[in-house]
């Protein structure tokens, strides 16, 4: 798994990609995932407030997706990297990591306004990827 966020011409986008599914499960299918506008973003299991920066929070949940894997009789670590980016982009003012409880992985989005974000599937390699008009 790798989480990315990057600023481009009119948007700004967060990039979740993923191993691909196991079997039995189809190639290309992602965690089934929501996205929300709260007003505080919490952390799973415990339900403590996450400070993020921004005047429109957002909640990005997916259910069956995990920065572990416990598929086998050892835990393996699938995501090393970062769990909160401070870009400070024309949109998107911060992501962090809300939380990996039993399955369901959470992040929060930080926004200087309310946004309509776009989310679009890709393949090879399988990302979730959030796009966040600036205007």
């Amino acid at each position: 798994m790798a989480v990315r966020v990057g600023s481009h011409s009119g948007y700004d986008r967060i990039a979740f990609e993923f191993a691909p599914p196991q079997d039995p499960s189809p190639p290309n299918t992602l965690p089934a995932f929501t996205v929300n506008r709260v007003e505080q973003v919490t952390q799973d299991g415990s339900g403590n407030p996450v400070e993020i920066a921004g005047d429109a929070l957002y909640s990005l949940v997916m259910q069956g997706a995990s920065g572990v894997d416990l598929s086998g009789p050892e835990l393996v670590v699938t995501y090393n990297g970062p769990k909160e980016f401070k870009p400070n982009f024309p949109a998107l003012l911060e992501l962090e990591h809300a939380g990996d409880f039993e399955n369901v992985l959470s992040w929060g989005i930080g926004l200087k306004a309310p946004r309509c974000i776009t989310a679009t599937q890709f393949n090879s390699p399988l990302r979730l990827v959030l796009d966040i008009p600036q205007r």
